[in-house]
């Protein structure tokens, strides 16, 4: 089988770098403390786009990939505040 790009150099590299960026996303789509649809939602885009990421029927984009981390850093924010808000309360001996 031959390839259309050199199976080393500038090409592999993308290649290579694009397959790893969909499988962190993947691995992010599957680790979120929520559904496919919420977290497609969160970041703005479809969410079919993301379950065919999940199912392997689609590589990430850059794009598709800084939405996901945006939503999934505003989800770890908000965690972290509302733990902070917690300790706080327990601190101060509030039940």
């Amino acid at each position: 089988m031959s390839f259309p790009f050199p199976s080393s150099g500038w090409w592999h590299s993308f290649y290579a770098m694009t397959d790893t960026l969909t499988e962190v996303v993947r691995r992010a789509i599957n680790r979120a403390p929520c559904s496919v649809a919420k977290l497609a939602q969160a970041a703005g885009v479809p969410q079919s786009t993301l379950a065919r990421i999940q199912a392997s029927e689609r590589k990430a984009t850059r794009a598709v990939a800084r939405a996901v981390a945006r939503a999934l850093d505003a989800w770890s924010a908000d965690c972290a505040r509302l733990a902070h808000s917690i300790r706080q309360a327990q601190r101060r001996g509030h039940q």
